[in-house]
């Protein structure tokens, strides 16, 4: 049911393209739409024509390099997603996807590093849970099981 309203809604803004070619609200939503029916090709293609369009938009960049990373391109992913951090800083999902493409590229120490920054960035009270999380799972993949426990254990603490 889900599925028909997105694939009506790709039908809708690539009519709305043929109108207005450069118009890349349309094809943020239609990539969005493509997404979220897991055409990942076309959603790429989509978001980067949104990028061509605005450069300066910190969500279209997002959707960029999380296309780039849903596919596997996880070279990609990390400039996209690094544009899209630098457009956005604060974005958080961002940096999650940031930091998970960093694990697929075999790149535990710089993702655990940026882990690092960002936690000490934050409130030292309140560490963001996700981000520990993830640091965890950096060095777990490391084979640091104890800085993996602690991690853990901070998480389960501020719960």
């Amino acid at each position: 049911m889900r599925n028909t309203a997105y694939s009506q809604a790709v039908e809708t803004w690539s009519k709305a393209i043929s109108l207005e070619a450069d118009n890349e609200h349309y094809y943020f939503k239609r990539g969005y739409c493509n997404l979220k029916l897991n055409r990942l090709e076309n959603a790429l293609l989509d978001f980067t024509k949104a990028v061509q369009n605005d450069p300066k938009n910190h969500e279209y960049a997002f959707y960029q390099g999380l296309s780039y990373f849903e596919i596997k391109d996880y070279g990609n992913a990390k400039w996209a997603l690094d544009n899209a951090l630098k457009l956005d800083p604060s974005n958080m999902e961002c940096f999650l996807y940031k930091i998970k493409n960093l694990a697929a590229l075999d790149q535990s120490r710089a993702g655990i590093e940026e882990c690092r920054k960002m936690l000490k960035n934050g409130e030292a009270d309140n560490p963001n849970p996700e981000v520990l999380m993830q640091r965890a799972l950096l060095y777990q993949k490391q084979g640091d099981r104890e800085l993996a426990e602690r991690d853990i254990k901070e998480v389960l603490k501020h719960q």
